[in-house]
């Protein structure tokens, strides 16, 4: 058995770790700084995605995940090209064993694209995948205008999703003058919140737990993913040639599209883990999903949210599960915003969509007194008339 140091990327987040690999006969075995086994790989389960040499890192595959193990070229030699088989054909090779290649070609192929489109989505380059994400922004605020800038708000919304993004980036927060109540993740690290989402959020922690999840989306590179899912191979060749010609095509479709079960399921574990790990209040996810169902069920109206991601009751029933498994919280949960800048993250956009109603304002009802026997008022509340003097 040899043994070597690799970086490891398990095919949800896009950090990779160091992991140390024993070799041997029977596959590959891939263990943290920690001893313990993350993986164990037979040969039969890793393929080759490339081999050193022309400038190219060699890459270890793993069928069935977007796993990848990158090899330092001093180990490919003594620890990993021992035990990579290459098949060859004898002379006497008929024409039915050929074909019978070539079939099973065809279903290897058919079975493994969608994780290798799913793999090559992390290698266009991010310059493109800025510009298809500025594109979407600027097709969006030409129906929505950007709302104007409130620094109090602003500073808020900034500090929060920099605690929230695992991949201590922050998010490049857009808020436009639109009453859906919606928000949504691009390419380039984007999150377009609209104003309906602010004012319909009935506490800090279902807008901190939404855009949670739009975080989420950012963290497993959701949008790029699904483009390349929508668009394919064209999409790739274009955004490694550096075509800005498909990047306006490119956010067209990525307006268009909607997050799969998958998609939603990463995303709303990410948010329940962000809110948690950040000391606030987890439940605001859940909180929001319901009211959304709600509004499906008694009002007969999907809002665009819940339009653009979809199997509310599966996550919320999933979600509640989860949460439900978290250790106690042993005092009660933060706050993201102060009361200053909740009220103006509220009001974010008052001035700008004058025409869309404001939601109305909770109204403090005086507390019920109790009647006065007789109509008159309890001793303590009588006035002493006794030294009042005529007029």
């Amino acid at each position: 058995m040899t043994s070597f140091t690799g970086r490891f990327y398990d095919g949800e987040g896009s950090t990779p770790q160091q992991v140390r690999v024993d070799a041997s006969p029977g596959g590959l075995r891939l263990s943290g700084a920690d001893g313990r086994t993350l993986r164990d790989w037979t040969w039969g389960e890793v393929f080759v995605v490339s081999k050193p040499g022309g400038g190219m890192r060699a890459t270890l595959g793993h069928e069935g995940d977007a796993a990848r193990l990158a090899v330092p070229d001093a180990a490919w030699a003594p620890c990993v090209s021992p035990y990579i088989k290459e098949m060859h054909d004898g002379p006497g090779a008929g024409s039915f064993r050929f074909a019978a290649i070539v079939a099973a070609c065809c279903v290897a192929l058919i079975v493994a694209l969608p994780y290798i489109m799913d793999d090559l989505a992390l290698y266009v380059p991010e310059a493109w995948q800025d510009t298809v994400g500025e594109q979407t922004v600027a097709s969006i605020t030409r129906e929505a205008p950007a709302c104007h800038a409130h620094r109090l708000a602003d500073t808020a919304l900034s500090r929060l999703t920099k605690q929230l993004d695992a991949d201590g980036r922050g998010m490049k927060l857009h808020i436009v003058a639109s009453g859906e109540v919606n928000a949504l993740t691009t390419t380039g690290h984007n999150l377009i919140v609209f104003a309906g989402l602010l004012r319909t959020a009935s506490s800090q922690a279902e807008l901190a737990g939404v855009l949670a999840h739009e975080i989420g989306h950012a963290h497993y590179h959701h949008a790029i993913r699904g483009l390349v899912r929508d668009q394919g191979m064209a999409l790739l060749i274009n955004g490694f040639a550096g075509g800005n010609g498909a990047s306006l095509g490119a956010a067209n479709t990525l307006l268009s599209l909607k997050g799969t079960r998958k998609f939603e399921a990463q995303a709303d574990a990410y948010s329940l883990q962000a809110m948690t790990r950040n000391g606030y209040d987890p439940h605001g996810l859940i909180a929001f999903l319901t009211r959304m169902e709600n509004l499906q069920k008694m009002e007969k109206y999907v809002p665009e949210w819940a339009m653009s991601h979809p199997g509310t009751a599966h996550r919320v029933a999933t979600l509640t599960k989860a949460a439900a498994e978290l250790p106690p919280h042993p005092a009660p949960y933060k706050l993201p915003f102060s009361k200053a800048e909740w009220r103006e993250i509220k009001h974010y956009c008052d001035d700008d969509m004058p025409h869309v109603p404001k939601p109305p304002e909770k109204q403090r009802r005086p507390a019920p007194q109790a009647p006065y026997k007789n109509h008159e008022a309890p001793q303590w509340q009588r006035r002493d008339t006794s030294r009042d003097q005529p007029i």
